[in-house]
């Protein structure tokens, strides 16, 4: 059974991203989360994702569109499309990308658990 998917989520976690609020980052970021290559290669596990923003990458612009949640239950699969574009360590970039974010609910609060993305420049800007 398909449920409503509750809310902005994506949005409020884009937003934390791009405000670099690490208190909203916290509340919306599940702790074993992980963000993968569209091959399921582990790019990034929650702590080096969360380094990686803090103290690596400028963020310009990060945006999704297209943001279609599917809600199972206590599970919800949300793709997008987006773009997003900085630096990391200096060193410029500018992606457009698909995206699967997957979220759980957990003690009723929604968090997400894994990001998959994909961009047509494999060389990603976070640092491994």
């Amino acid at each position: 059974m398909v449920h409503r998917w509750p809310g902005r989520r994506t949005n409020a976690w884009t937003d934390a991203i791009n405000a670099k609020d690490r208190a909203k980052l916290e509340v919306l970021m599940a702790p074993e989360y992980a963000l993968y290559s569209w091959s399921g290669e582990l790019w990034a596990p929650r702590q080096e994702w969360l380094d990686n923003l803090f103290n690596h990458i400028k963020i310009s612009k990060n945006t999704l569109r297209e943001i279609a949640p599917r809600v199972y239950g206590d599970f919800a699969i949300v793709t997008s499309v987006g773009e997003w574009a900085g630096t990391s360590d200096g060193e410029s970039f500018n992606q457009k990308t698909i995206v699967v974010d997957t979220w759980r609910k957990i003690n009723g609060r929604w968090q997400v658990v894994t990001r998959t993305s994909h961009t047509e420049d494999v060389k990603s800007p976070i640092k491994k």
